[in-house]
């Protein structure tokens, strides 16, 4: 429902306690474009507070875009960038179709400002270093599949997943 309606709204979550539902908290601030914060029994609230505070008061960078260039890439996830504020980091997952070099452009605002950062790419034929992150791309890819599917899982869906499973 929030991925209907959000808009350009922001939406930031707080979880307090033992018996907090962490994912439905971080996907309402995924889709809203957000921050979710857990603050644990044994935590100082205050800190975790202050630190959200922050965020929601003073985003660092907002409205980010990646332009992938002539890179042939697919299935990136999340769909939709969050905002960033101060220390926090973004995580993209995706695939790459074909080797290549090139570069990708990241836009967005800086405290208000027209931000804009090119990065040089390069993505190898072969990389055996990093084996292990086309299984972190599979999962992510079924988690996003398997997020909103309807009920019941269409069988494109229960098809994709499988072959996604049995593959990484």
């Amino acid at each position: 429902a929030i991925g209907q309606v959000i808009g350009g709204a922001r939406i930031y979550t707080v979880g307090i306690g033992s018996s907090v539902n962490h994912h439905l908290l971080d996907r309402m601030a995924d889709l809203g474009r957000g921050a979710y914060v857990f603050v644990r029994p044994e935590d100082n609230p205050d800190d975790a507070l202050e630190a959200f505070r922050s965020w929601v008061t003073l985003p660092y960078v907002t409205d980010l875009t990646i332009d992938w260039g002539a890179l042939q890439v697919a299935d990136i996830a999340p769909d939709r960038l969050r905002d960033l504020g101060s220390g926090q980091t973004l995580t993209l997952v995706g695939r790459y179709l074909v080797a290549g070099e090139g570069n990708v452009v990241v836009r967005g605002k800086l405290g208000g400002r027209y931000f804009e950062q090119a990065l040089h790419v390069v993505l190898p034929e072969v990389e055996s270093r990093n084996e292990a992150l086309a299984s972190l791309w599979a999962r992510g890819r079924i988690e996003e599949l398997l997020r909103d599917p309807g009920i019941p899982t269409p069988d494109l869906v229960k098809a994709e997943v499988t072959a996604l499973a049995m593959s990484y």
